[in-house]
């Protein structure tokens, strides 16, 4: 926020002047698309109650506090798309979804090596390490396609002017993440800290609403735990085994 062009640190409620600017993050998204998430959930019998962007989502347990103050970008690799969210000050200052994915590199691969391509997933993430495949040349398939992703986040950060100004660096997800050179040419591309991601469980705090209907009637039952996720999920694995009821949970930063 902004007050006659002076800069207002948390909210501006209370603050007088003739002049107030707002900086602010709309997310958007196809409402078919999201329209036809929600009826495939309810469906199953879930009720939705809110709606986040993937990105923010997975934030909530792969970022520290620290990382998200001191600014970093989260990229999910996903199979179709890559998803990043640019934190600064504990706020998501940008978030973006680029079209190219790690089937891409799976494709190449099997284009390249002229093999199916189920083999060539289990190559690309290493499962596979025959020596009748010419690691040079694989080495350049991948290296190619992740220098194409790389490519279009380094050109999200220079749009918003946050290239090479991130402390905290790149943190990578998704099931793109486990090819086992992407944090080193994250580093060189992007000329940012790299690491793969990471569940952050101790600094969680997990809210877990049980809901039973019994003669039309509800009650929540909410139990939160900071530290222990095995005894979490040990407890909601005992409680749907003997109970039988609808159970969802929520994550978020303590």
């Amino acid at each position: 926020y902004k007050v006659d062009g002076k800069a207002v640190l948390g909210r501006p409620k209370g603050t007088k002047g003739t002049k107030l600017e707002v900086r602010t993050l709309f997310i958007t998204c196809l409402e078919h698309h999201l329209n036809d998430l929600i009826e495939a959930v309810e469906e199953a019998g879930v009720e939705v109650q809110d709606i986040i962007a993937s990105p923010i989502a997975a934030s909530l347990v792969t970022l520290t506090k620290q990382q998200k103050v001191a600014g970093c970008m989260l990229a999910n690799i996903g199979a179709e798309t890559v998803s990043i969210a640019v934190f600064e000050n504990n706020i998501p200052i940008s978030l973006e979804v680029l079209p190219i994915g790690s089937t891409d590199i799976t494709n190449d691969i099997a284009l390249g090596l002229k093999i199916p391509l189920e083999e060539a997933e289990q190559v690309k993430v290493g499962a596979i390490t025959s020596a009748t495949y010419p690691r040079k040349k694989l080495e350049e398939i991948i290296v190619a396609r992740l220098s194409d992703i790389f490519e279009l986040i380094e050109v999200h950060l220079k749009k918003i002017n946050r290239n090479g100004l991130l402390p905290a660096g790149i943190v990578i997800t998704g099931g793109g993440s486990g090819i086992g050179t992407i944090e080193d040419l994250a580093r060189v591309a992007l000329k940012l800290p790299s690491r793969i991601a990471s569940i952050h469980f101790k600094e969680i705090k997990i809210v877990l609403v049980i809901q039973q209907k019994l003669n039309g009637s509800s009650t929540q039952i909410i139990a939160s735990f900071s530290n222990q996720y095995c005894s979490f999920a040990h407890f909601l694995a005992k409680f749907w085994r003997q109970n039988g009821r609808w159970c969802f949970f929520y994550y978020f930063l303590m």
